[in-house]
């Protein structure tokens, strides 16, 4: 069991390379009387890009594996088996981006569902006729929530220090299958959006690989039963985003840092 904290390692795009309507990047309308309503959007997306960076924080996460192990030599063994993690990430904002459609025939104008400017770049989902980026009256808050199946592998060494306790350290790889995903708002003007695996419309990636390290120190309960503790360093080795070129925020690689637990039971015969 390992409870942590998750980074989820997104950023917002800088509003200069921002795209807009017909494919160009960001700029001000041209007539006198959108340019004041342009530069306000403009100054409201450069304001968020900023809150998003200062008040994006790791939230707490968890993964619970079981697993068996097989002795490879006294002191080293082989771990495999199967998890479940759930990471998530917090932020709080002041700001609401809306889209606006305008119908080909009737020229009438209709709004697409308001969304949090982090949702609409991971998209790059601004190709609407128009885009407002608007300053709410209330922050609100808004969590992102990965859950994976895990299928974990790795080894780990034990060494002794006297009889009743040891140290050990450990290192792996996890195969780790998106089960759902979701950006929730607590700003009830914001859609919140879930995704499954086999959402085709979601922009995460089903599929990650992540490595994972720990060391720490051990105590025999009983002949067959041991308790360990210690840190415990997760790292993804791609972006969360399937087609991270095609977003318009910046992508890094997610990481987790927490405090491994585990209890192990020896079912072969107990340690002299």
């Amino acid at each position: 069991y390992v409870p942590s904290v998750f980074e989820q390692n997104i950023g917002l795009p800088d509003p200069l390379t921002m795209p807009r309507s017909g494919g160009n990047t960001f700029s001000l309308a041209s007539s006198r009387q959108s340019v004041n309503a342009s530069r306000e959007s403009y100054q409201n997306i450069s304001a968020a890009r900023e809150e998003f960076k200062e008040r994006t924080q790791p939230a707490y996460s968890y993964a619970v594996e079981a697993k068996a192990g097989f002795k490879l030599k006294e002191k080293l063994k082989l771990l495999t088996g199967i998890g479940y993690s759930e990471s998530r990430s917090r932020s709080k904002s002041n700001f609401i981006v809306r889209q606006f459609w305008v119908k080909p025939r009737s020229n009438e104008r209709f709004e697409l569902s308001p969304s949090t400017f982090f949702m609409s770049t991971l998209n790059n989902d601004f190709s609407s006729d128009s885009v407002s980026v608007a300053r709410t009256g209330d922050s609100f808050d808004t969590e992102y929530k990965y859950r994976h199946l895990t299928l974990p592998v790795g080894l780990q060494y034990e060494h002794d220090i006297n009889k009743d306790w040891f140290v050990y350290a450990s290192a792996g790889v996890a195969a780790n299958f998106l089960l759902e995903s979701s950006v929730t708002a607590s700003n009830q003007e914001v859609q919140s959006i879930s995704y499954t695996a086999d959402d085709n419309d979601s922009p995460f990636r089903n599929v990650q690989f992540s490595g994972n390290g720990s060391v720490g120190v051990g105590k025999r309960i009983s002949p067959n039963l041991t308790l360990a503790l210690g840190p415990e360093v997760r790292h993804y080795f791609s972006t969360l985003m399937a087609e991270p070129d095609k977003a318009a925020a910046p992508q890094g690689r997610p990481y987790a840092i927490g405090m491994n637990m585990s209890l192990n039971y020896q079912l072969s015969n107990s340690r002299k």
